[in-house]
């Protein structure tokens, strides 16, 4: 199983597909490999956005495109009013 940036194509990493049985297992060896956190990312194949209970379907030498959700700090007064 391949995982490529959506943005660049670019592999990021591979991994035995035997070893992930659902999208959110494939997601905590990614934040492993990449230090991404699991709710920064979000998984595509062909053109379905993956859910984490979602199982994955491979064929062949298949690729999911991950794409990062941008991340913004809370400021203090931000954590107070909310």
């Amino acid at each position: 199983l391949h995982v490529c940036s959506l943005t660049t194509g670019e592999q990021l990493a591979a991994f035995c597909p035997k070893d992930i049985a659902n999208v959110r297992d494939l997601k905590n060896l990614l934040h492993q490999r990449l230090g991404l956190l699991r709710f920064r990312q979000r998984l595509v194949q062909g053109s379905t956005i993956l859910d984490d209970d979602d199982e994955l379907t491979l064929v062949g030498s298949s690729t999911v495109h991950l794409l990062i959700s941008g991340f913004i700090e809370a400021s203090r007064e931000d954590i107070c009013n909310f």
